[in-house]
């Protein structure tokens, strides 16, 4: 393979210009096209990467979405050329990428699972899947767990797991000085960190259960729609500090020193948490930070298995923390001793 295109619904994700990388640094030719989104714009690589933009795509608004796409791939069939070997994102731009353009060298990488409760919505995504399944060459996946949720539903399939794992070229990137300003940690509290897209509400129950806590200094650094709701009980409280987006990987060392666990629990009700391996397991462990999930997940079962930390059961509308029981010095420091035990191979990608 002498050329690959990318599509890529937003610039501003940090996989797939990892993504994008690795096959650069295969000495691959690579055209990138994007959409661009409202959210982590600190972290958009359009310039670096040199990224033909498609327009613009609000988040959620998935009809509205529809039609964009339509217009943007009946523009993109003057562009790409059939025979293009295409690495998409997505399984929207995937299906458009395969009608519109009739590509026939298609490998889409999906790293979330969507599932709706709208049923209208899900039978569109469903529909979607089978079309798509039948034609593409390869799908990628970022967990072991989706890799086995898609074969119970198309076994013929060919599936190839690429873990978030850390690149081995962003390491040097963490001794990069960091512009981010941060208070200094109060050494007389544990200090809880939520970091990268603030979306999930397990994040307000935290700050309403532990704002004004003496225990606790909880820190919050990222963007999303919970960005105002966040900002509203930091200035109700004298233990909670939010400080907006930061830049991945640069930031990451100066941000993960700050913090005592990574709190790391979104909704576990959702197919999505179950089956997800995220990338801050792995910087967690890089960074010798204990990690706080969600119960009734894959990630528990890794995290759990090597000893690295907790977990809070959010099955329940109101989520009982314990984290005055739970959260001790001896424990935090039993954390961070098999985290050192754990191989480099398992968190870092040499690829």
């Amino acid at each position: 393979m002498k050329e690959l295109v990318f599509l890529t619904p937003t610039s501003t994700q940090p996989r797939y210009r990892k993504r994008i990388d690795s096959y650069k640094s295969k000495n691959i030719n690579v055209k990138v096209f994007s959409f661009k989104r409202k959210h982590q714009l600190i972290n958009d690589f359009g310039i670096t990467h040199n990224v033909h933009y498609l327009g613009f795509l609000e988040d959620g608004k998935y009809f509205k979405r529809f039609f964009i796409l339509v217009k943007t791939f009946f523009g993109l069939k003057k562009t790409l050329k059939s025979n293009n070997n295409l690495y998409v994102f997505g399984l929207d731009l995937a299906f458009f990428s395969l009608f519109f353009l009739k590509n026939k060298k298609v490998i889409l990488e999906i790293g979330d699972l969507r599932v709706s409760s709208n049923f209208l919505l899900n039978f569109l995504v469903n529909s979607f899947e089978k079309y798509v399944f039948n034609r593409i060459e390869k799908l990628v996946v970022t967990s072991s767990g989706f890799k086995n949720y898609y074969l119970e539903r198309y076994p013929r399939i060919t599936i190839e797991v690429k873990e978030n794992k850390i690149k081995k070229e962003d390491l040097k990137k963490y001794d990069y000085k960091s512009k981010i300003q941060l208070k200094a940690k109060n050494k007389n509290k544990i200090t809880i960190g939520v970091i990268g897209l603030l979306r999930y509400d397990s994040v307000i129950h935290l700050l309403n259960s532990y704002k004004d806590s003496l225990q606790f200094d909880i820190v919050l650094i990222g963007d999303g729609r919970l960005v105002k709701r966040i900002k509203e009980i930091e200035n109700e409280s004298n233990n909670i500090y939010y400080y907006g987006a930061f830049k991945n990987p640069d930031d990451l060392n100066v941000i993960y020193s700050l913090i005592d666990f990574n709190y790391v629990v979104y909704d576990s009700k959702d197919i999505n948490v179950q089956l997800a391996l995220p990338n801050k397991l792995y910087e967690s462990i890089y960074f010798n930070v204990p990690i706080i999930v969600s119960k009734n997940t894959f990630l528990w079962k890794q995290v759990k298995s090597l000893g690295i930390g907790l977990c809070v059961d959010d099955s329940q509308n109101e989520i009982e923390f314990n984290f005055e029981e739970k959260l001790k010095l001896e424990n935090l420091e039993k954390y961070k001793e098999n985290i050192s035990k754990i191989e480099e191979n398992y968190l870092i990608d040499k690829e």
